[in-house]
């Protein structure tokens, strides 16, 4: 057999603003040298099987990513069924799946898939098997998209390259769909590496007939699940690597080290979307993005947001709205918040606003909770902190409802979403001066991890529309409670579905109807869809 090496050691590095790599830094080792499969969910990193020691192992560890991105202790938990190397551990709608890989050295590829739960704590449930790949391979490379597995391998011998590409529905309840067969590759590649990003697979071959290669390869993910037709894109700048890994961070692909390399290669992604025309309005005095907008007597306001330059803004904009529809020009400054961030969660709350938690400077997400009151011409004045909330949040839904505000799910940092509901109780006399909030307390729990979800009240019910589960999957529907009552995961049902699955976008009720603006269809894609629905039976408009 080849010599092997292997390592306990673990790194990481943050990605910055401008989609650079930081310095990397050591984090706490495994507890063996171990050639580990790896996956990451909800705050969890797992690390299962693989060769260490002479021998292969059925191990399985997780460790919590703390606060600043620093790797906990790692745990041991429930162990594999079998003794495999070089498989594909893969998290899918809170499963972990280990797929394929080596039961000896050198051979002995196996087409075995099993399946276990994922708990919130991140230990691991039984192993179960989860059916078979329609042929034996290893060093497996898988991509997910809207439930959907991706995967494709080596084999079924030693230095064996493969064309095939299989694909298997992975359900809520762990369900795995028989495997079927894709669009092939164009050609029997080794040592491959894959991710699924906006509506596309994205390929980098590693090798093929004994060379590697710098060559990446695209198909579209079609509305069915099926894959369309390969073709060439930008190549990795020359670097030709094989048995690297392909990772997507915020519009940009990352092609990580390989045989011999430390390379790490990234190139912008293009969203491929079409768009309507838009009229250009004034430019807003800086560049920004995540910002936060909002509607009141006649001007919009534009509140917060992060900058190119790895900044964060903290001014407060506004621009009064034209009967032709156009903004006035030059935007003013009305307002300066208390800190700097994006992806904030803001209400207006009698007459002032208030602005929560937010994402800021790696690797921080905000709890503070900041109020300023309108003053007679419509600007604002001071922020004053409020009562924190109980932990850091961003895109999160906040609602009004009487004296009580109310926060839903969110983002807490590095993929953690989150499934709680908190309230707190703001004065009725905010016009006199007063309408901070008070202390936030329990209120409740939603039936799943939501974040960047839009939500309104409608009545004595709050309505959650669309949100993804931090693992890039976006929900379909739209859930509906009493907000009066305890709030728990029972209280909680379906409503009417969405056109598409739908996250980051916003969603305006009016006039008895609800439109939605815009978001993120499915893992990215961003669409210009603007939807006005009517009502509906349940009472949610929609149409």
């Amino acid at each position: 057999m080849d010599q092997v090496f292997t390592t306990a050691a673990t790194r990481s590095a943050a990605i910055l603003a401008d989609g650079t790599i930081g310095t990397f830094r050591s984090e706490t080792p495994l507890p063996e040298q171990r050639w580990a499969a790896a996956a990451i969910y909800n705050g969890f990193v797992f690390a299962a099987g693989g060769h260490g020691a002479g021998s292969i192992h059925t191990n399985v560890w997780s460790s919590r990513i703390a606060v600043d991105g620093i790797l906990e202790p790692w745990v041991e938990r429930s162990p594999l069924p079998v003794a495999v190397q070089s498989p594909s551990l893969t998290a899918v709608n809170g499963w972990l799946l280990s797929i394929g890989g080596w039961k000896c050295f050198n051979g002995c590829a196996t087409d075995e898939v099993y399946k276990a739960p994922i708990n919130a704590d991140g230990s691991v449930g039984q192993w179960s098997s989860a059916g078979t790949l329609p042929s034996p391979a290893y060093n497996v490379a898988t991509a997910v998209w809207n439930g959907r597995l991706y995967a494709t391998g080596d084999g079924p011998g030693p230095y064996d390259g493969q064309a095939a590409l299989w694909a298997a529905d992975v359900g809520a309840d762990g369900h795995v769909s028989p495997f079927s067969t894709m669009t092939a590759l164009p050609g029997a590649f080794i040592r491959k590496a894959v991710v699924a990003t906006h509506g596309y697979l994205l390929l980098a071959p590693g090798g093929q007939d004994g060379a590697k290669t710098s060559r990446v390869l695209t198909a579209p993910i079609l509305a069915d699940g099926r894959i369309g037709d390969w073709r060439e894109t930008t190549p990795t700048s020359g670097v030709e690597r094989w048995g690297s890994r392909l990772v997507e961070h915020e519009g940009r692909a990352y092609l990580v080290g390989g045989n011999w390399t430390t390379a790490i290669t990234m190139a912008p992604l293009d969203q491929n979307g079409a768009l309507g025309t838009w009229r250009r309005q004034t430019d807003l005095p800086a560049a920004r993005r995540a910002v936060q907008a909002l509607w009141r007597n006649g001007y919009v306001y534009v509140v917060g947001g992060a900058n190119g330059g790895g900044g964060y803004q903290t001014d407060v904009l506004r621009a009064r709205v034209e009967d032709d529809g156009s903004l006035s020009t030059p935007w003013e400054q009305v307002g300066t918040l208390g800190e700097g961030a994006w992806s904030q969660m803001q209400i207006l709350v009698d007459g002032g606003l208030v602005v929560a938690g937010g994402n800021q400077p790696y690797p921080g997400v905000s709890n503070r909770v900041w109020q300023a009151d309108f003053t007679p011409d419509d600007k604002l004045g001071t922020f004053a902190r409020a009562p924190d909330l109980p932990e850091a949040n961003s895109a999160a839904v906040l609602v009004r409802r009487g004296p009580r505000l109310l926060l839903a799910g969110g983002y807490r940092y590095l993929g953690v979403c989150l499934s709680a509901v908190f309230s707190a109780t703001v004065p009725n006399d905010g016009l006199s001066g007063d309408a901070r909030p008070g202390a936030w307390n329990s209120a409740g729990t939603l039936p799943r991890i939501t974040s960047f979800a839009t939500g309104f009240l409608r009545g004595a019910e709050l309505y959650l529309i669309g949100g993804d589960d931090c693992s890039g999957v976006a929900f379909s529907d739209s859930l509906r409670a009493p907000v009066d009552g305890p709030m728990q995961p029972t209280d909680w049902v379906q409503s009417v579905a969405l056109p598409s699955r739908l996250a980051t976008h916003a969603t305006v009720l009016a006039g008895g109807r609800a439109y939605m603006f815009g978001g993120s269809t499915a893992e990215g894609i961003e669409t210009d869809a603007v939807w006005l629905s009517a009502d509906g039976a349940d009472g949610l408009p929609m149409g």
